[in-house]
This record gives structure tokens, sequence and C-alpha cells, in this order.
């Protein structure tokens, strides 16, 4: 009975021994996606080189969508650099699922002791909406100030999720943003993108924001 595994489980993972690695890659490698989800939550906190091999093989495998966010976490958590690339490549895939794309890009950024200004740049100035989010979680994680004016031209992005992410970092960095500007953004037709605004114009101490907000919290979605 599955509930009976994961009191098995979570036992011998509390334990730290050598002996829980062969039960947990034999959850890694279970039917039950519960099971699955549990192995991933633990391989991250141990790490062991053999948990990191299932963790490799499941951010390829995996179909659940909740098992998957953990795999993506833990290979952040764990910093397996090796796995940088199938990362890079669920942020810059179009088809990606949001809340997907964003457990890729924290996971990234938990990789980065810095970023280089021209590796910075080159994702900045990429065709991938994904790669140039990215950036802008680059630039807020390391309080990057002196490139936030690359964020002003974001603003303007073709992505609706590239103007929140500049948006949002510009507010995180206390950077300030033209009212002109953040009155245009706080009326975009992408509801995420005017919320982010009003947010944003909240941070400043402006009414509109405030107004804004109560106008989405009532909206009928």
């Amino acid at each position: 009975q599955v509930h009976i595994h994961l009191s098995t489980l979570i036992g011998a993972a509390i334990t730290r021994d050598v002996r829980a690695i062969p039960m947990l890659v034999s959850a890694l490698k279970s039917s039950s996606a519960h099971l699955r989800l549990f192995g991933v939550k633990f391989a991250a906190e141990l790490g062991d080189g053999v948990l990191q091999e299932e963790l490799a093989r499941l951010i390829e495998e995996e179909e659940v969508w909740c098992v998957r966010q953990e795999v993506i976490d833990a290979i952040g958590r764990l910093r397996i650099m090796h796995l940088k690339p199938a990362l890079i490549k669920i942020v810059a895939n179009p088809k990606t699922l949001a809340e997907e794309k964003v457990r890729a890009i924290l996971a990234l950024v938990q990789m980065y002791d810095g970023v280089r200004t021209d590796d910075l740049h080159d994702l900045l100035k990429s065709k991938r909406a994904g790669l140039r989010q990215l950036a802008c979680e680059l630039i807020s994680y390391f309080e990057l100030l002196d490139e936030t004016p690359h964020l002003f031209k974001l603003l303007q992005d073709a992505s609706p999720d590239v103007r929140c992410y500049a948006l949002r970092t510009l507010s995180l960095l206390q950077q300030p943003i033209p009212d002109n500007l953040l009155d245009k953004l706080r009326t975009d037709s992408y509801p995420q993108v005017a919320i982010t605004a009003a947010w944003a114009s909240c941070r400043l101490g402006q009414t509109a924001g405030v107004d804004t907000l109560k106008t989405w919290l009532f909206d009928i979605h």
C-alpha cells in the first residue's frame, strides 16, 4: 500500500544513512507518482550521485506535472551543472507551461555564482522570451543595478511575460519608472502585465495602482 511505502521512505530518508539510497532509487523508479514525488524531495536533501542520475532521467521522462516541478527544483538546489542545458531548453521552449518556466528559471539562477556582462547581454538580446526572462531574474538576484537601464527596453517587449519580469525587477530594485510608462502598462491588454504594473505603482505609493488592483479583484475571472 502506498501510504506504508511512503512512511517507510520518510523514515529511511530521515536516517540519512547510505542504506536509504537504494530505497530512494526504487521510489524514483516507482509507477506511483506519489512515491516518485517524495523520492525527488528526499533526493534533493541527500544528493548522492546515483540519485542525481535518476533526476537526470526524470527531467527527460517524467510526465506528471507536480513531480516534474519537484525534479526541476531538486536540480537547482543540488546545482547539477551538467543538467543546466536541460533547464535552459525548458526556459527557451515557447510551449513550456508558465509555471514550469518559472521553476526552471529559479533553478537556473541558483546555479549561478555570478554572471558575466557579455553573457547577460546575450540573454537580454535573445530571441527566446524565456531567456530574456532569465536575464531579468539574474539582474534581480544579483542586484545588478548598473544593468537596469536595459530593462526599460523590455517594458515594451513583445512578450507579456518579459514585460512582467522587467517590471517586477525594476520595482524590487527600487528603480524609478516614469509615470507615463506605468500608466500605459496598467492598461496593458494582458492582465498579468496590468496587474504587475499596478503592484509596482502601489510600491511607489500611487493611488492609481490601488484603484487598478481593486478593478482586477472584482473581475469576473
